[in-house]
Formats: structure tokens, sequence, C-alpha cells
């Protein structure tokens, strides 16, 4: 019951007044942080040469489309909610026995980011039946949530998240020589192209069919094999 349980903790945090000061991950912020590594670290290595500006302002408006629908929902998100973060606290009950570390990324956004981070994580494949589990018990908590809504704003923050972090692979490689991250690729590639396949995520799937054939929506070989 880890995630569902997860889930349960995830609605509390949700359900709490956020602390002040915190910094907003909204539309802009997550495409700038797309663009530290889609752009300047995937796009290279792809296309062998960086993007020009109209690709950079093609991102941005897709981006910024597909996460506009849901810029009224806030509230604090960790935005690194996977089970590496989480401690099963065996003496206590309830949403009190798991416990959250590193909340120093933290900032304001949609809750849906957080439940992304959870069962769709980028490091290890979760059953379906896992997935559902703990939506339902998250929902479950959280009645005054829509539920179509809620399901449109995952997918179309789970397409940032999954290109954000499916080329973020690519920076570790390039940049710090750790390819063996690289190995988590695939999944995120085949998560993002779930979330594509949803209504919410059309404008970013427009961009994506016009730029990017689907034959190159991998993550490149590790510099090592590269060079």
């Amino acid at each position: 019951p880890l995630y569902e349980e997860a889930a349960e903790a995830l609605a509390v945090l949700h359900a709490a007044p956020p602390p002040p000061g915190l910094p907003a991950w909204d539309a802009a912020a997550m495409t700038r942080a797309t663009a530290a590594t889609f752009l300047d670290w995937w796009w290279p290595a792809a296309f062998g040469a960086p993007p020009g500006p109209e690709i950079r302002a093609g991102l941005e408006a897709a981006l910024g489309a597909m996460l506009a629908p849901f810029a009224g929902a806030k509230g604090i998100v960790h935005r690194d909610y996977f089970p590496a973060n989480l401690m099963r606290l065996e003496r206590r009950e309830g949403p009190r026995r798991t416990g959250i570390l590193d909340f120093q990324d933290a900032g304001i956004g949609h809750p849906a980011y957080d439940l992304v981070s959870l069962v769709e994580d980028a490091r290890r494949d979760v059953a379906p039946e896992v997935r559902r589990a703990a939506l339902a018990r998250y929902l479950a908590l959280r009645p005054g949530l829509d539920r179509g809504e809620f399901l449109a704003a995952m997918a179309a923050h789970g397409a940032q998240r999954h290109l954000r972090v499916a080329s973020l692979w690519v920076r570790l490689d390039r940049r710090d020589g750790k390819p063996h991250y690289l190995r988590h690729g695939p999944r995120c590639w085949a998560l993002l192209e779930r979330s594509l396949s949803q209504p919410a995520c059309a404008p970013l799937r427009e961009f994506l069919d016009a730029h990017v054939p689907r034959e190159l929506r991998r993550n490149p070989p590790a510099r090592t094999e590269a060079a």
C-alpha cells in the first residue's frame, strides 16, 4: 500500500495552507525549466546544433497554452514526490505514516504535478492498478476537486515533466559524466507519449509533431558512445 499511503499523505499536504515565501511553479517557471534541459541539452545532442529562436518561442507558446487552463488551482507542491523521498514510519497511523523528505524545491503550483511525480515515476515502473488505486485514494480525500479537470491537469503537467526529465538525463550524461541515468530515458519518453495522447496536451503535441519526428523522440547515445 505504499502508493496509496503516499497519496493519502499528499492529500493532507495539499489541503494545508502553504507557508509564505515559496516560489511559483507555474507555466513560466516550468517553461524555463523545460528549456534548460530539452532545448539546451537534448536538442543539440539530437540534432547536432542548438535550436533557433523560433523553436524557443514555439515551445514557450505550446507549454503556455497547454498549462494555462489549470493556472487557477494553486497550493504547495513538493515537486519531487516519489518513493525515494518518502519514508514509511511504522509506529504512526494514517497520513502520518508517510514521512516526506527533501522539501528544498517546494513551490506554489497545481497539485496534479505531485500526483504525476508519484504515479508516473521517471525512475521506476508503476503498475496501472497501483496508479489507479493511488489516484482514487487521493481524490476520495479531496472531494472538492473535479475528477475530469484533475485528470486533464495531470496529463498536461505530466507531459511537461516527462519532456523535461527525459532531457535531464542527457544533461547528466553530457555535462556531469553520469551516463547511467540514460537508462530511464525510454520510460520517460513512453510516459510522454501517453500524456500527449490526451486532449489537454494538444498544444505540446502539435509543437513536437511539427519539429521533432517520432523516430527522434528518444535520448541520444551516451557521450562516450557518441565519441
